[in-house]
């Protein structure tokens, strides 16, 4: 069987780098308006965009009975966010945003073993995507 040799996923959120990832996905919608009426010539559709959502989620393997990874996730904790899908590598690509907070966070393992978070992070204010540097 080959073997993964490409860069490893990661995020960094308040300064804290993660990076062992189980797996991750990424939302993006845009709020959309739209209204119809009729007029002398017929019906007209008006449509706008407004504010786009931005959503990660991020399965992070940790050992059991790591409390600084769980209390740094927390819901409603936030700070700025950063995330390199295929590792922070010249040239792949960045998502970067000054602020972000957690949505919400799962847990699961039993105790002596490993174990999963489940985090989702909200950004508020603007998504940068771009190349690493």
């Amino acid at each position: 069987m080959a073997k993964f040799s490409g860069d490893q996923a990661e995020f960094t959120f308040a300064s804290t780098r993660y990076l062992c990832l189980r797996d991750f996905s990424w939302s993006s919608t845009v709020e959309e308006a739209v209204d119809r009426c009729s007029s002398a010539t017929g019906a007209v559709t008006h449509r706008t965009t407004g504010a786009t959502d931005n959503t990660f989620t991020f399965s992070v393997l940790t050992e059991a009975g790591d409390q600084t990874t769980l209390n740094a996730l927390l819901p409603g904790t936030s700070g700025a966010f950063e995330f390199h899908p295929e590792g922070d590598t010249a040239s792949n690509i960045e998502f970067d945003a000054a602020t972000a907070y957690v949505t919400s966070l799962d847990f699961q393992g039993a105790t002596g073993s490993l174990a999963v978070h489940t985090v989702t992070f909200a950004i508020d204010g603007t998504l940068t995507v771009r190349a690493a540097s």
